[in-house]
Parts: C-alpha cells; sequence; structure tokens
C-alpha cells in the first residue's frame, strides 16, 4: 500500500511536493540546519507547507511512533526501531565551550576547576557527553540542566560556567563570541540524521527534505541575509 501511495502521485501528475508535511527536530538543529533546508525547499517548492516540532530524541521517536510526525532530525538511537529508516545527515563531534575570560588551553583543567553547565538529562545527547565524562574520570561540578545549546551558550558567555557541546555541521548566523577547545583524539561524536517510518506516504518529499539537509551541511553556514540582502 506504500508503494502504491508513492507511485499515485507520478502517474496522476503530481510530484507529491506539496501539501504538509511534519518536520520534528532536536533543539540544536533549530537555529541553523532546519532554518537552511527549509527556506531551500519553500523557494523550490512554495505549495509545501513544514511545520516543524522541537523536541528531545526519546519524544520525537514516540511521535513519529504515533504518527504525529512525518520525520525528524534527531540524534541517532542506541537502536533504531525496525519499523523506521535512518539516513545519515551530519556528525558532530564534541568540544569544550568557555567564556573569552577562560585563557587555559588544557580542557581537562578546564572542567576540574570551573562550574559546568550540562545538557537535560532527557537528551541523548547527554548520555553521549557523560560517558566521556566517565570514561576520563572527569568529575564536573553541576551549576545548571538546561535544555538547548542556545541557553547554555548564553551562560557561558556571561562566565557563569563552561560546558561540551557539539561542534555544529551548520553555523548559526552572528554567534555569540566564545572560546572552542577541541576534546582530543577520543571525543565523542554526534551521529544527527533523518529518521522516517518505513513505510510513509511522503517519500518524495522526505528525499527533498534530505538532500537540502545534506546540501546545508556542505555549505556549513546559514546566512539568510546575504551580503548586499537588507534584513526585512
Amino acid at each position: 500500500m506504500a508503494a502504491y501511495d508513492n507511485l499515485l502521485p507520478s502517474v496522476l501528475g503530481d510530484d507529491g511536493l506539496r501539501g504538509n508535511l511534519s518536520l520534528g527536530s532536536v533543539p540544536t538543529g533549530l537555529t541553523s540546519l532546519i532554518p537552511f533546508a527549509i527556506t531551500s525547499i519553500k523557494a523550490r517548492f512554495p505549495e509545501l507547507h513544514i511545520g516543524v516540532t522541537p523536541g528531545q530524541t526519546k519524544e520525537l521517536v514516540v511521535e513519529l511512533e504515533r504518527g504525529i510526525l512525518d520525520a525528524a532530525v534527531v540524534t541517532k538511537p542506541h537502536v533504531i526501531p525496525r519499523n523506521m529508516v535512518w539516513a545519515p545527515i551530519a556528525e558532530e563531534p564534541m568540544q569544550l565551550v568557555t567564556s573569552l575570560n577562560v585563557t587555559s588551553e588544557d580542557p581537562f583543567e578546564i572542567l576540574a576547576t570551573h562550574p559546568y553547565i550540562r545538557f537535560t538529562r532527557k537528551a541523548l545527547l547527554s548520555d553521549i557527553i557523560d560517558n566521556w565524562l566517565q570514561m576520563n574520570r572527569i568529575v564536573v561540578k553541576d551549576t545548571m540542566e538546561l535544555e538547548n545549546l542556545e541557553n547554555i551558550s548564553s551562560m557561558v558567555h556571561a562566565d557563569l560556567g563552561v560546558s561540551i557541546v557539539p561542534r555544529r555541521c551548520v553555523q548559526p548566523p552572528n554567534p555569540l563570541p566564545l572560546r572552542y577547545i577541541p576534546l582530543g583524539s577520543d571525543a565523542p561524536v554526534r551521529e544527527l540524521g533523518l529518521l522516517s517510518l518505513a513505510n510513509t506516504v511522503k517519500l518524495r518529499v522526505l528525499q527533498e527534505v534530505e538532500a537540502e539537509l545534506l546540501n546545508a551541511v556542505r555549505v556549513g553556514v546559514f546566512d539568510p541575509f546575504p551580503s548586499g540582502v537588507a534584513a526585512p
């Protein structure tokens, strides 16, 4: 039935790139990766309307299973559900982020001597980071637990602590002035990808979404107002 539904638009002369698409995304994708991809898709297919739902990976997987979402950009789950398809988009190594007032270059020293701001434990990203900290026997002094990268960056910028965050595959416009320090050769890596149901009837649309996400990663920065184009 899914194969028939995906074939039908081409038979009827409808490319399927219209109507509504419900897309979920982890919070770290909402400032650059997702806006870049949706802007490109809307320019090419103005009759396609994409709604975006933010959430953590575990929550978005549940909403996919319930049919609330058509697809979601998430951190790769430990186990891909058998009824879903995983399309890799990017790998994002973890890095230490500090304010400009921190002058040390040693990530282990910095983590041991400064307050630590962590991602919410509801996020798979938090598990990836915590496993690395435990493997390296690093004990941090938790001071805050926040939901998204923007909030963490603001607190770090105010010199209220340091954090471990992903090196975003698509840089946002006007980033805060912060220091980013590599964690070394064994730095953990977050795999980001597009997850969808195997029997989706929106295969053609999701192919375009995947292509635009990959294109955004190739470009590497989201600039909604290129040089010479004024903001509205």
